[in-house]
Formats: C-alpha cells, sequence, structure tokens
C-alpha cells in the first residue's frame, strides 16, 4: 500500500494554523520522517511553492514528489481540504494518505492492506460538524438528496487524518462528487466570504465519504 502525503500551499497560511510558523515546519519533519522510519517509501504531492518548502528548504527525504497541486489555483483558498480531495483521486493503486500533523510510533496494522476503506476513526454526531452542516443548508447550498444533512438524523463523518483503502472506484466516484458539489455551489462558496467558506470543508471531505 502506497504511503502519500500532500500539502496545497494556496490555501495554507504561513503557520499552517499553527501558533508559530517553527511547530508547523516541526509537525511536517516529525510526521515525514517517523513515515520515512517505518516505510521504505513515502510519496508527496504538493504544489510549487510546497516542493520549495518541504522539498527544497527543508529537504525532507520523500522518495517521489507530484508537483500537481497547482492544478487547483483556480479554486478558492478557502476550500483548503480540496488539495487533499485531489490527491486522493489522482490515485490508481491503494494507498494511504496521512496527514501532515500525524505521526506515527510503529507500522500501521497489516489489516490495512486488504482494506476496502480506513480512515483515522469516525465521528458521529460532533457538536462542531452538527453546526457546519446546519450552516450550509441555511445557506441554500444544493446537495444530492442521498448526501443532503438536512435529511439526515445523524451527522456522521469519517475523520480524514489518515485516509485510503483499496477500493480505488470508490475514490473515484468520492471524489467526483465532491467536485461537482463545489461547482454547482461555486456562487454560494464565493458569496459566503472567508470563515463561513472553512465549514465546508469538512462535509465534502469528512461527510461525503
Amino acid at each position: 500500500m502506497k504511503i502519500i502525503q500532500s500539502l496545497w500551499s494556496k490555501p495554507a497560511t504561513e503557520t499552517g494554523g499553527w501558533s508559530h510558523q517553527a511547530f508547523y515546519l516541526m509537525s511536517w519533519a516529525l510526521s515525514c520522517l517517523k513515515l520515512k522510519e517505518f516505510y521504505d517509501s513515502v510519496e508527496l504531492y504538493t504544489d510549487k511553492k510546497g516542493k520549495e518548502l518541504l522539498i527544497d528548504t527543508l529537504q525532507l527525504p520523500y522518495d517521489k514528489v507530484h508537483v500537481v497541486l497547482d492544478d487547483l489555483n483556480e479554486y478558492n483558498p478557502t476550500l483548503w481540504a480540496l488539495g487533499k480531495v485531489y490527491t486522493y483521486s489522482l490515485q490508481k493503486e491503494p494507498f494511504l494518505h496521512v496527514d501532515g500533523d500525524v505521526y506515527i510510533w510503529d507500522k500501521f496494522p497489516d489489516s490495512f492492506a486488504q482494506a476496502p476503506l480506513i480512515a483515522q476513526n469516525k465521528e458521529e454526531n460532533y457538536e462542531h460538524n452538527i453546526l457546519y452542516a446546519k450552516q450550509l443548508v441555511a445557506n441554500g447550498f444544493e446537495f444530492e438528496p442521498y448526501l443532503n444533512p438536512r435529511y439526515d438524523p445523524d451527522i456522521i463523518e469519517a475523520n480524514a487524518g489518515i485516509l485510503g483503502g483499496n477500493d480505488i472506484d470508490f475514490f473515484q466516484l468520492y471524489t467526483n462528487k465532491v467536485f461537482e458539489f463545489i461547482a454547482t455551489n461555486k456562487e454560494r462558496i464565493e458569496s459566503r466570504g472567508q470563515h463561513a467558506d472553512g465549514y465546508i470543508n469538512t462535509i465534502f471531505e469528512q461527510y461525503f465519504l
């Protein structure tokens, strides 16, 4: 199973949400180096600026670097999870995507090699996920009926700190649905403002899955 990470630099702030840029860079370094401790090959999907940061500056020992996420630069940068979703869509073989703030202390379980789908954990009716879903419904976002939180008694999401599996056909369907949703709601996304747009990320990445 291929181990991958991704960084779309356009939505990333200088600190990546950490209190200081140094911690952000330390996190990326620790995450990558711990993966390399247990796996012979780790690949990075990023854009030109991400390559400059993680490869040219930090010199992290990724075995292969795919500079492909500049393809997303036309999208609103508040859609920060879209870089991950696009990375999932590019996979042609079983994979496990690991976020840059995930650190492992041993190899992943052997059962992962056969699992159709893998996620970090289930989030069932988390308060903030319910809030984000209600925000989108209240602001008129369009969903396909089977993905509509307006009619869903439970908001159940798959935490995407680690995400992957063997069912590549599923990931093609899932990622296509995400991009269709973004296209359908483009005007709503652009009109909501930066803070409100951020709510959409856990819905399209974790709830849709």
